[in-house]
């Protein structure tokens, strides 16, 4: 019983280091109901990390006039901020466009950790836009 475990154990572990070994450089995944494509670029002693996602679509003012004013008012506001990830596309799609770069050759680990720290850190923004758009389709 234990010589099977061990080599169960060591299967799994071999499973590991080939997922540890593989190259990270395109990542789809779903969160709040947006699909999210992260992009990995690294060069030199840096690693860049792209995140883009379709937040969804403005309503138009017959179907929920709040929601689309709520939405503009956000963005619009956003705007003057220094940091501007979300982008309105052909005046109706609001996209999510974070461009971040490490001064050091991340691994696996640490560029899901440069991901979740880009997510949270736009947590209540995506959240507030996420809950006034019409999700795409």
């Amino acid at each position: 019983m234990s010589t099977q475990l061990h080599r169960s154990i060591e299967t799994v572990l071999q499973h590991l280091k080939m997922i540890e070994d593989q190259d990270l450089s395109k990542l789809d995944f779903t969160w709040l109901g947006v699909n999210f494509t992260a992009l990995v670029e690294k060069k030199q002693a840096s690693t860049l990390i792209t995140l883009k996602g379709n937040l969804g679509r403005l309503y138009y003012t017959v179907e929920n006039a709040a929601k689309r004013r709520d939405v503009l008012s956000n963005y619009y506001a956003s705007k003057k901020k220094r940091h501007k990830p979300f982008q309105l596309i052909d005046r109706q799609n609001i996209h999510f466009n974070e461009t971040t770069q490490a001064n050091s050759l991340l691994d696996q680990a640490g560029i899901m950790s440069a991901l979740t720290f880009i997510l949270l850190d736009n947590q209540k923004t995506l959240l507030d836009y996420t809950e006034n758009l019409k999700p795409v389709s």
